[in-house]
């Protein structure tokens, strides 16, 4: 065990999956504070390399091996990390909060833990508590080793216990740890995000991240929990402004003291600045253009087919135009005709167009015999 007893990280693991698990996030820890003591519950062997304390405890399977044994801490002053957590920056100040708190914690990213209730997933109720006291992270928690504390733990495992034998059970440890801590008369300090980082939703922060909470598979980023890890964190922390992550896609970053530039364009932080994905939007940004492109063709064509269609509507109305002059012309001829035909058949029915009618006959003769004599 390392000298300095007085504070310190505890990580409790119950099979070799945590143990590997706590032994990257112990890497991290030391990676960046190196002077730090790190201590280990665990049922099983520890790479010791990160550790400097490891107290071998039964663990049963029963998935509250942390609360169980949160109590074992050798510290003074402890700052209990899951498993699955990953450090960026030294955390001294959370040491420092307890000279005046007993406990701190962030809150639970979702608020509140949910089950499965005939095939949908509801909140659990913790009747008597108003939702204004929403849950906290049982993830991060610092705390000092003083009775009233050691009491809400042992409430803690009792309440987690009974949930567990109820008639509709549960395996979660976050609402037990809201009610014993509802019900204590400790100084509970709230952490802000940045202190514990979740990675199951999208998250919110502004200044420096300094704890990442959560496992999260991202192949296009690396494949490895570290490589993973080491690209958030990259991204997470490349602007120290307000700024919201959204899982696959990156940090959208706002302006303002410790951030980017009100006028700089860029206003994304992208998943390492290399992000895989950037390919994909490249290929959705061609198949825009293509699109577009096939929409501006298609209103030409469509603009080429109004034009033609104007001029055939055009060659229509002038055919009909005259069409209806040619009905007229003939009407008109046909009116003169009948008119022709009324004035002959006047004549023919004439007194003068009888007494002629022997002259006529003669002018006949002579004009088809002009050498004929009667």
């Amino acid at each position: 065990m390392a000298a300095n007893f007085g504070r310190g990280i505890f990580y409790v693991a119950t099979d070799a999956v945590s143990r590997a698990e706590a032994a990257v996030s112990a890497r991290s820890v030391k990676l960046v504070w190196p002077d730090i003591p790190i201590a280990i519950a665990t049922d099983g062997p520890v790479e010791s390399a990160w550790f400097d304390h490891i107290d071998i405890v039964p663990c049963e399977p029963d998935n509250i091996a942390k609360v169980r044994h949160i109590t074992r801490s050798p510290f003074e002053r402890t700052l209990f990390l899951d498993t699955d957590t990953y450090c960026l920056a030294p955390l001294p100040e959370l040491f420092e909060l307890l000279d005046r708190f007993d406990l701190a914690a962030a809150h639970e990213a979702g608020r509140f833990s949910t089950r499965w209730k005939e095939g949908i997933e509801v909140f659990i109720q913790a009747p008597g508590i108003p939702t204004s006291f929403p849950e906290l992270n049982s993830g991060v928690i610092a705390f000092r080793r003083q009775t009233n504390v050691s009491k809400v733990f042992e409430r803690w495992l009792a309440l987690v216990e009974q949930a567990r034998a109820a008639t509709v059970p549960h395996t979660q440890d976050q609402p037990a740890f809201r009610r014993a801590l509802y019900e204590s008369d400790l100084r509970i300090a709230v952490l802000p995000p940045e202190y514990n980082f979740r990675l199951v939703v999208s998250g919110f922060a502004r200044g420096p991240i300094k704890l990442i909470h959560g496992r999260w598979r991202y192949g296009p980023i690396g494949k490895s929990t570290e490589e993973i890890f080491a690209v958030l964190a990259q991204t997470f922390n490349e602007n120290m402004g307000p700024r919201v992550f959204v899982h696959s896609f990156g940090m959208i970053c706002g302006h303002g003291p410790f951030a980017i530039a009100f006028d700089e364009p860029k206003r994304v932080c992208e998943l390492g600045e290399v992000r895989p994905m950037a390919a994909e939007r490249d290929r959705y940004k061609g198949e825009r253009d293509r699109l577009l492109s096939e929409l501006n063709q298609s209103l030409a064509e469509r603009d080429r087919y109004k034009g033609e269609r104007d001029r055939l509507l055009s060659e229509l109305n002038q055919s009909l135009a005259e069409r209806d002059c040619s009905r007229a012309e003939s009407e008109q001829l046909r009116t003169e005709l009948a008119t022709i035909r009324r004035e002959f058949d006047a004549v023919l029915r004439s007194k003068s167009w009888r007494i002629t009618q022997p002259l006529r006959f003669l002018r006949w003769k002579f004009a088809s015999s002009p050498n004929q004599w009667f």
